[in-house]
């Protein structure tokens, strides 16, 4: 995490559970949704990848347990972009139903 408005401590806690998520045993599924034309988050998309196997870096990544989803979009602030659109809800109900699957 290289957002600089939290302390150290929460950015170091943030990114040693991604790491552990990602390589444990028995990883969990993590999809990330991201904006393609914001800085800070293809920063961010760029130090995740370099953790991840090294499988396929089009737009959308996605290894046997992350998928990283690109949208155009240039602000930090996705989620209120998505909620505009009417897919934000979507998403969310999406990721619920696959937790609760799995």
């Amino acid at each position: 995490m290289t957002r600089t408005d939290f302390p150290i401590s929460v950015r170091k806690d943030f990114t040693t559970k991604i790491q552990e998520a990602l390589s444990s045993e028995k990883p969990k599924k993590v999809t990330i949704h991201y904006g393609s034309s914001c800085p800070e988050d293809v920063r961010q998309m760029q130090i995740l990848e370099s953790m991840l196997p090294k499988k396929n870096h089009d737009a959308n990544v996605e290894s046997s347990n992350v998928q990283l989803v690109a949208h155009d979009y240039d602000d930090h602030i996705l989620s209120l972009h998505l909620k505009n659109q009417g897919k934000l809800q979507g998403l969310v109900d999406e990721a619920i139903g696959d937790f609760l699957a799995s």
